[in-house]
């Protein structure tokens, strides 16, 4: 909550241009913008009824709350004030701005809403259907399946009967049958997506950097010049993830620090052993090493047991390690993946014909 509201000591002000902010200086500017070889269309979007009637909750953060607030900050604190004031306010200043830039635009409008978000829906604003604004379905009245550019899955017909081995995918398998068709079968290969997954990425291309910089380096010496380094390879790194903020930096840093004093720094060694590149492809290309599934939580079984005999039990939790995955072809495991292969493509061409696969 404190970083969410923190204000800032420099007397420049930032500028957010979101949910109709700031258009009533620009819709005044329509009669210039509408001319002769210049058109100028304003779009206003997610003009849902969900979208124009939020409460406070859910404008919130999660786990913040409308409760919350009341009951840690009110009255005391004057920040806390504005700030839920403000919330409250928040879909009477959307409804004001949408009718502010409608009524003095000169140029053309556009108004659009997301029907779904998971799985609720929600239709037009309701004041905008009162007044009589259709809806269409698009542009020239395309649907999504009338389009020609619409992505497809396309199986083959004749079973797979062979494949190369690769560790890589065995232990994507492994892990997942689903993420592997969709890491290695229909793409080619894994793509990154979403904060967390990238902040793991930085996490562990920082210490495979650290570990390399202190690689046979003195014990002593290491620990002595852990934190410089880390903060210098760090520094390195930052170009390629501008869309960190400076807290989140300094967390992956402290994390990767806590990394390798704890899982590389081994008790008893006079020096930094020798830094494990097959550990640290997996860390970056799974996140991890090693995953545990806790045994209150019945974990499923692997859909094939080829790959379900891979895992081990300790201390009451399912392990699956990584490690475990033969680096040289293991027939069994090939054969396993090939019945997945042709599961899903008799499952895909079974719903193509209309046929249930139960």
């Amino acid at each position: 909550m404190y970083f969410f509201l923190k204000q800032k000591e420099e007397p420049v002000s930032d500028w957010f241009v979101k949910n109709f902010e700031q258009i009533d200086g620009d819709v005044l500017n329509s009669k210039a913008q509408n001319k002769p070889g210049f058109k100028k269309v304003y779009h206003f979007a997610c003009v849902s009824d969900a979208d124009m009637n939020k409460d406070i909750d859910d404008l919130l953060p999660w786990p913040l709350s409308e409760m919350f607030i009341e009951r840690a900050y009110n009255p005391k604190e004057l920040l806390f004030q504005v700030y839920y004031a403000a919330l409250g306010e928040k879909s009477n200043f959307l409804r004001y701005a949408l009718f502010y830039g409608l009524y003095f635009n000169q140029c053309e409008s556009k108004i659009s809403f997301v029907k779904r978000y998971g799985d609720n829906t929600t239709d037009l604003y309701e004041m905008l259907k009162l007044i009589g604004v259709e809806k269409a379905d698009g542009p020239d009245g395309e649907r999504m399946g009338d389009c020609d550019n619409v992505i497809r899955i396309e199986f083959g017909t004749e079973p797979i009967i062979s494949m190369t081995y690769a560790p890589e995918q065995m232990a994507d398998m492994f892990l997942c049958p689903y993420r592997y068709l969709f890491d290695f079968v229909l793409n080619p290969q894994p793509i990154f997506s979403g904060k967390f997954l990238f902040q793991k990425l930085y996490e562990n291309l920082l210490i495979k950097s650290v570990w390399q910089q202190l690689d046979n380096e003195p014990m002593n010496d290491a620990k002595r010049v852990l934190s410089s380094v880390v903060g210098a390879e760090s520094k390195k790194m930052r170009p390629y993830f501008p869309f960190f903020r400076e807290t989140e930096i300094l967390d992956l840093e402290r994390r990767a620090e806590n990394y390798v004093v704890h899982s590389i720094f081994r008790d008893g060694d006079t020096k930094v052993h020798k830094c494990d590149r097959t550990h640290m492809q997996l860390r970056e290309n799974f996140g991890n090493a090693l995953f545990a599934e806790n045994g209150q939580d019945y974990p499923k079984s692997h859909p094939y047991k080829t790959f379900e005999n891979i895992t081990r039990w300790e201390d009451g939790k399912k392990i699956y390690g990584l490690h475990d995955i033969p680096i040289l072809e293991k027939k069994e495991l090939i054969e396993a993946t090939l019945q997945y292969l042709n599961d899903m493509m008799r499952i895909w061409h079974m719903q193509e014909a209309g046929v249930s696969s139960a």
